[in-house]
């Protein structure tokens, strides 16, 4: 369950200040994402279609400003992690990746700077 909370935290972009990114700028993503089923707990919480533990509910409530800011408030290390995670999920589970995108921007308003962001190198 941390390991899920830590993948979550690093996922999203946090925005809650400099203390919480630099927790999470050690994290080793490459082990948690050979995992599908930590991959998928993590779908199925911002998905909805799981209930999310309290800690996974508060950062999936910060998806929409990692969207709309492109992962402007992102550390570096935050940025390579986001970038890694979200090319897994689009390569493993595009339709997974497509119901999320969806639901967190349903109007087309944010795609385009994000998969700019997300194509960029690390």
């Amino acid at each position: 369950m941390k390991l899920i909370l830590m993948i979550l935290a690093s996922t999203i972009a946090l925005v809650q200040g400099d203390a919480t990114k630099q927790r999470y700028d050690a994290f080793d993503i490459q082990t948690a994402l050979q995992n599908d089923d930590i991959i998928l707990s993590l779908i199925n919480c911002f998905g909805d279609t799981t209930p999310c533990s309290p800690e996974m509910k508060a950062f999936k409530n910060d998806i929409p400003t990692a969207l709309q800011t492109a992962c402007g408030k992102c550390s570096d290390r935050q940025r390579e992690v986001i970038r890694h995670v979200i090319r897994t999920v689009m390569k493993k589970y595009p339709d997974a990746w497509t119901y999320l995108i969806d639901k967190y921007d349903p109007e087309n308003k944010y795609r385009d700077g994000f998969y700019q962001f997300i194509g960029q190198d690390d």
